[in-house]
């Protein structure tokens, strides 16, 4: 696993790695947790090296790299996910992230109903080639899909695979 736990957790700010690395002041971006529906995401990419403020969300978020690499620093350890992997966040953690040169992020947010049992703590993921398709497709699906149809099949689809991810 690669999962570098702190000497020290404590409640105090978060150390953000010391790497020649720019504080993007707009992540994370605007999100509508609010979206009456299991899922919510986001893709962005990253021409530059960047590490966000500090903040959390109020659902859990599996961040995926489509290209490049992701590291996660929160009060328990770093994180860090090269290519094939992501990286869990459970709802209300605080963290940063750091995003290498050329990141392709997609993000996809889950209700804290729509899967039972996510980890409590922040994990890297295996993200075989069944997920990252699921996660390549639901990220281009639109905020309101069809809970019924066909998207909506394949969003049930995705949290299958997200709840039994190790």
């Amino acid at each position: 696993m690669l999962h570098c736990p702190s000497e020290s957790a404590s409640d105090g700010p978060i150390a953000q790695p010391a790497l020649p690395t720019r504080v993007d002041e707009s992540l994370p971006p605007p999100v509508d947790y609010d979206c009456p529906r299991a899922i919510v995401t986001v893709t962005r990419d990253f021409d530059a090296a960047v590490l966000s403020p500090s903040h959390s969300h109020p659902r859990g978020e599996l961040l995926y790299a489509e290209h490049g690499t992701l590291t996660v620093t929160a009060a328990e350890g770093n994180w860090i996910a090269p290519q094939n992997r992501a990286i869990w966040i459970p709802a209300g953690v605080t963290h940063v992230t750091r995003h290498t040169v050329n990141t392709e992020v997609r993000a996809v947010f889950i209700r804290h109903d729509a899967v039972p049992d996510l980890p409590e703590h922040c994990t890297v993921v295996q993200v075989g080639r069944l997920l990252r398709e699921l996660i390549l497709t639901a990220v281009r699906l639109p905020a309101l899909y069809d809970e019924d149809g066909a998207d909506g099949r394949l969003v049930r689809v995705l949290l299958d695979r997200i709840a039994v991810l190790p």
